[in-house]
């Protein structure tokens, strides 16, 4: 508990700054969409308050209202939106975030990608919008566990993998989750496996760790 109360007067500055930050460019308009696209504080405007069921915190429209006015609630703080990525951290310990990015499609429109993280659980959806309509779009194909090891490195054989697509700051993620008949178990990897967008499908980059810590 002391630890957490360490935390918080980071989040009492941090709330500060978003608050100002989101109130200086309140009454500033959204520069223009190209071709349909929607910027990432839109799309949070148009979707139900219903995409936050899968956090501990949850959000109702009366708070997603407060969150779009003055960029805080009870239980969220918004954070300053760069255009096509927005985040939201749950108060006061920030226990939870929720990602949202707009990635532009080629042929016009946009694709959502909306995810929260808390502590090792990820949750992710994706929407396609174009003229305002929603429709829901497939993750990327879930990559072997073998992109996750170096080359002549491999999975225990008494350990089974699961797949986690997760979104963070930097755009879309697989993470590998590793379990034997004890339960959870810790197993090393080598390799990160991220996707980026090229505005008509996913692409897959895989990176050792050490490149990108």
């Amino acid at each position: 508990m002391r630890a957490r109360w360490f935390f918080l007067p980071f989040f009492l500055v941090l709330q500060a700054i978003a608050v100002a930050a989101f109130a200086e460019g309140a009454g500033q308009a959204a520069p223009a969409a190209e071709q349909n696209h929607l910027p990432a504080l839109e799309i949070f405007r148009l979707l139900p308050a219903t995409i936050f069921d899968n956090t501990l915190e949850g959000l109702n429209e009366d708070e997603k209202e407060r969150l779009l006015d003055y960029g805080k609630s009870e239980y969220w703080i918004l954070l300053p939106d760069s255009g096509d990525s927005l985040e939201l951290i749950s108060l006061p310990f920030g226990d939870t975030r929720v990602f949202l990015h707009a990635c532009r499609e080629s042929g016009g429109g946009t694709l959502a990608l909306i995810g929260s993280r808390s502590e090792d659980i990820c949750t992710l959806e994706l929407w396609r919008i174009n003229k305002g309509h929603f429709s829901p779009a497939d993750a990327p194909p879930e990559p072997p566990v073998t992109d996750f090891f170096a080359k002549g490195n491999k999975m225990p054989k008494d350990v089974q993998a699961s797949i986690l697509f997760c979104l963070d700051g930097r755009g879309l993620e697989a993470q590998s989750v590793f379990w034997n008949r004890q339960g959870r178990a810790h197993v090393p990897v080598d390799n990160e496996v991220r996707y980026e967008w090229n505005g008509r499908h996913f692409e897959k980059r895989i990176r050792p760790k050490d490149e990108t810590e």
